[in-house]
């Protein structure tokens, strides 16, 4: 590999050029912001030459670098993070010649492969061992050693060879994927803005939850802190098959032995299981670590957003993580995120997602119908099932979402009882009448249980199954919904943040979390903006599932829970 300390030539129109930034003493959680550490150095090679790699150890000259390779294909592995730092020392607008061989990997293999760092790229696709020892000498160095300079540029060389690889092996609709839907949203979240953040309520919260954490563990006649005190104590007391005591065991077991002497002191472990989660990980944690100051008064939270988080291509945030703020215990938690001075919050959720991208999948031509027909689809699939008419509030309209829902996530007859409080029978009999009324469900739902490789959303994009797992025919069943209200709720955002106009002022969106977007907007422009965000969502939907109406709810207020 032959190291060059200077800026690299221009490269042709659509040559690779791989970047990759080293930072000084970056702070672990804060990796997403560019808030911390110093820069090291930029790396830069060109696919005519990937074994010349160029070095840029002066901050000044980053723009020079970059406006002389602007021409080519920017090649990065996870471009969201080199981006946010190069952000930092030259203006990087969205462009569409970009390649990030992280989340092409990851639309190409997601649920076939686990690992998706940059050493599991160059293992599975080079056969070559990268050592990556050297990643972590960053964290305390102020200097670059030769050491250094040789990982950073052996970094970026496999990153181009890596690239290549890729783009021999692509398809169209993988690609097409990256170019029209990963790709861009990229775009948006690199321009999400901080959740405003009331920091004085939100450590009273935390306050309160530490003191009752304490007070039921010194009322307690044992430790409900110990899994091992725990499960014993359970098991002697009516519980005697338990298997763990997870929060989500717990509620099955006293649903199921409501009687058993168990009971209480599960409600008691649940509740401390509950204060002690809101107390570290939901508590002075957030407001220690997570917050920036935005301007006087105004503190702001940035979540870490993985924009390829799961199997089904959902997102998952971190460093905090805003898809877990508490929410059973009442709005206390969400009622602290609030809008800037003189905005309000929007807050859009779709209705009935999935039962309606059900509609699309099965093209069953009675919840076709029930799509078109009202605001609600369980509404509406109940009056075609119990040939009545059903109101909102009738329970015939919980026992059909809870049917529906069941159906799409794979639930037995057994977990459907105990769902619904009915016998097994029961609801044997309950998901037969289902698919005798919409037999295109059953007939989708029939094929997918067979599908052993992998599942497709409405985009094409594979999600691959374990063949050997268990969960093969649930996951079949579940990942083209959740994969599909996943893409659907990125083309949203991508609609926003393409559609932003310049008197809203910077682009407004500050949080996703699965079926929810949230908008921090001016209150001069809320109700236009309210328009414009409810016609992204609709017209996101439809593009995705053609001939299927979406609907989505909009709130406007203060603060988060004005969902609620």
């Amino acid at each position: 590999m032959n190291i060059v300390s200077s800026l690299p030539p221009k490269p042709e129109p659509a040559e690779f050029v791989a970047l990759d930034v080293e930072m000084f003493g970056m702070t672990t959680k804060l990796l997403h912001r560019p808030t911390t550490g110093n820069f090291a150095c930029l790396t830069i090679c060109l696919e005519r030459d990937p074994e010349t790699v160029y070095i840029v150890t002066d901050e000044k000259k980053i723009g020079r670098a970059l406006s002389l390779v602007y021409d080519g294909v920017w090649v990065f592995h996870h471009a969201k993070f080199d981006i946010t730092q190069l952000r930092r020392y030259h203006t990087i607008t969205p462009r569409s010649k970009i390649w990030d061989t992280m989340l092409i990997d990851q639309i190409q293999y997601s649920g076939y492969f686990d690992g998706f760092a940059l050493d599991d790229l160059v293992r599975r696709r080079l056969n070559i061992k990268l050592d990556k020892s050297l990643q972590k000498s960053f964290e305390k160095a102020t200097e670059l050693s030769q050491t250094q300079i040789e990982y950073a540029c052996n970094d970026t060389k496999h990153t181009m060879l890596v690239a290549l690889d890729q783009r021999k092996q692509i398809c169209k609709t993988d690609f097409s994927i990256w170019k029209k839907i990963e790709l861009p949203f990229m775009w948006a979240l690199l321009d999400f803005r901080g959740f405003r953040i009331d920091v004085d309520k939100w450590n009273v919260l935390a306050d309160e939850n530490e003191a009752a954490m304490k007070a039921l563990k010194e009322s307690a006649e044992f430790n409900p802190g110990s899994w091992q005190q725990v499960l014993k104590l359970l098991r002697q007391t009516g519980f005697k098959k338990l298997p763990n005591t997870e929060a989500e065991t717990l509620e099955v077991w006293i649903q199921k032995y409501p009687d058993a002497d168990a009971v209480p002191y599960a409600k008691l472990v649940l509740a401390f299981k509950s204060y002690s989660k809101n107390a570290t990980t939901y508590g002075k944690n957030i407001t220690r670590n997570f917050i920036e100051l935005e301007s006087p008064g105004v503190w702001v939270v940035f979540g870490d957003y993985k924009q390829i988080g799961a199997e089904t291509s959902r997102t998952a945030c971190s460093n905090p993580n805003f898809q877990n703020i508490p929410i059973k215990q009442g709005p206390q938690y969400r009622e602290c995120f609030i809008a800037r001075p003189n905005n309000k919050l929007i807050v859009l959720d779709f209705s009935q997602q999935e039962p309606n991208i059900s509609a699309f999948l099965s093209q069953d031509a009675n919840l076709l119908k029930a799509n078109k027909s009202g605001d609600d689809i369980y509404i509406e699939t109940a009056n075609i099932f119990y040939a009545d008419k059903i109101t909102k509030h009738d329970p015939r309209r919980k026992e059909m979402k809870a049917i529906f829902l069941g159906l799409d996530y794979g639930m037995t007859a057994k977990g459907l009882a105990i769902r619904l409080g009915i016998s097994e029978d029961d609801a044997e009999k309950l998901q037969s009448r289902f698919f005798n009324t919409f037999p295109g469900m059953r007939n989708w739902s029939t094929e997918q249980r067979k599908k052993k490789t992998y599942v497709t959303t409405m985009t094409g994009r594979k999600l691959w199954l374990n063949p050997y797992s268990g969960q093969r025919e649930r996951n079949a069943l579940n990942a083209p919904h959740q994969g599909g209200g996943s893409e659907m709720m990125k083309l949203t955002t991508i609609k926003f943040h393409q559609g932003w106009k310049s008197e809203w002022g910077v682009f407004g969106q500050v949080a996703e979390v699965h079926d929810e977007l949230i908008l921090d907007v001016p209150e001069e422009h809320v109700n236009e903006i309210a328009k414009f965000a409810e016609d992204c969502a609709c017209a996101a939907g439809e593009e995705l599932c053609p001939g299927v109406i979406f609907r989505v709810g909009i709130e406007i207020g203060d603060n988060w829970s004005v969902k609620e």
